[in-house]
């Protein structure tokens, strides 16, 4: 499936196979990026690399 959707979701999950899990399903239902991260700290750091001008 081509990317059906053009976001970008920030996923936020400890359980690493949940995780990939979670990933999975946003691909198949066409989500363009999932970024994953482990815990808060990791989520809020994420947001701030995030270069909105493309997004």
């Amino acid at each position: 499936m081509t990317n059906k959707y053009n976001l970008t979701v920030l996923l936020v999950e400890d359980d690493a196979f949940q995780r990939k899990l979670l990933i999975s399903q946003l691909n198949s239902l066409g989500v363009k990026e999932a970024i994953p991260s482990t815990n808060g700290m990791e989520a809020i750091e994420a947001i701030k690399k995030i270069n909105y001008s493309t997004h």
